[in-house]
């Protein structure tokens, strides 16, 4: 199996993480607002089953989200407001 580079864009409003395979890959874990993205690149395997999880807090009023994944295996996009 290949392995390629996949890019993962993630912005929220609030506090945000994001894991692959178990790994934070992102780190946004403070108050902040929608408009300041955070990126990471991270090598997957083809053929290869990965997990990915995201934890996400509200402070006050308005949230959102949007996580998306960029790279010859990404088929999809989550986005939350």
């Amino acid at each position: 199996a290949s392995t390629q580079t996949h890019n993962f864009t993630l912005d929220c409003d609030d506090g945000c993480r994001f894991f692959v395979n178990g790994k934070l890959v992102i780190d946004q874990w403070k108050t902040t607002s929608v408009g300041s993205p955070k990126f990471a690149l991270v090598t997957l395997s083809g053929n290869t089953n990965h997990t990915w999880s995201l934890e996400f807090f509200e402070s006050t009023l308005i949230s959102g989200l949007l996580l998306n994944p960029s790279g010859p295996f990404a088929n999809s996009r989550a986005c939350m407001y």
